[in-house]
């Protein structure tokens, strides 16, 4: 089976165990979505192909992985896969916390090494960084390459990574300060922050769930 065709059939079936939603009754006007930011093109169909990869033949997982990256994973456009570099077998296999764990610790790296495109490859939009809102990619970009330019990054050594939901982060370490309020810690799909010690310094990431990827969406140091 062409490998497109494949992931059309994947995307096609249903999640066993959840029936399907009754449509309306005549007339009837369906209740409206909660308000929220519109998920990227591709989210939910990127999860889901994800999800089912693991029971794949071993011959048809790295075609479909290689069919999903060329379908969703434009980083420009807020990605809805994990990075290129990620084991996608053994990601997809990983529970929730542990997949925010392994983009945190990613993207960390990639500040110790000074590498800003693999740093803007884990990110999404809109982004904070402290206070300031950032919308378009290169505009972030720009913020991670001048970081990269002006810090020596490279004597930096992770020592720890914590990851903690938003409720036990604001029970271990209180509210965030006022310049922070921007950040919408309760907003849908918000799951993690990391805390990283840098060399005795702590640096915090909020992290989002899209699509099959957990994204950095805001950072302060």
């Amino acid at each position: 089976m062409p490998v497109s065709l494949l992931l059309a059939v994947l995307l096609s079936q249903d999640p066993a165990g959840q029936p399907e939603q009754p449509a309306p009754a005549t007339g009837e006007t369906p209740p409206a979505p909660p308000a929220m930011i519109a998920r990227p093109k591709g989210a939910d169909e990127s999860a889901k192909a994800l999800k089912q990869l693991p029971a794949l033949p071993t011959d048809q997982q790295d075609a479909l992985i290689a069919e999903m990256q060329r379908t969703y994973g434009n980083v420009d456009a807020n990605p809805v896969l994990p990075p290129r570099e990620f084991d996608y077998k053994k990601y997809s296999e990983l529970p929730p916390i542990e997949q925010a764990r392994v983009t945190a610790r990613h993207f960390f790296e990639d500040i110790l090494v000074g590498n800003p495109v693999g740093m803007l490859a884990h990110c999404g939009l809109p982004f904070w960084v402290e206070d300031r809102r950032i919308d378009r990619p290169d505009d972030l970009r720009g913020i991670w390459q001048k970081s990269v330019r002006t810090h020596r990054t490279d004597l930096l050594k992770l020592y720890d990574l914590e990851i903690l939901t938003p409720q036990e982060m604001e029970k271990k370490y209180g509210l965030p300060p006022r310049r922070l309020q921007g950040w919408n810690w309760r907003a849908s799909g918000v799951g993690y922050f990391a805390i990283a010690n840098l060399s005795g310094h702590a640096t915090v990431v909020m992290l989002k769930s899209v699509g099959a990827a957990w994204q950095v969406i805001a950072y302060h140091d």
